[in-house]
């Protein structure tokens, strides 16, 4: 059985965007504590998603269409999510 990659969280439909956008795995979750609440699990290497978070807040340029193109589709696997789990 291979090794579960190491997972992160985050909340912000922004970051999780860019963080799409850098081809990471982002797996969209019912945040444990507040069950109507949406988190995303990023999935990989800690290492790559600590420079991809360090880009996002230095501003690293990016085509203005092709992020919100992946802004788009976090928010349709966000609400997705809320329809099949009826919250």
């Amino acid at each position: 059985m291979a090794p579960t990659p190491p997972q992160t969280v985050f909340y912000d439909t922004m970051l999780v965007a860019f963080f799409k956008l850098k081809d990471h795995t982002v797996i969209p979750q019912y945040n444990s504590e507040e069950k109507n609440h949406i988190e995303f699990r990023i999935d990989g290497d800690p290492k790559k998603i600590q420079e991809d978070l360090h880009a996002f807040f230095s501003n690293e340029p990016v085509g203005v269409r092709d992020y919100v193109g992946s802004l788009k589709t976090v928010k349709s696997m966000m609400y997705d999510l809320k329809k099949v789990g009826g919250v």
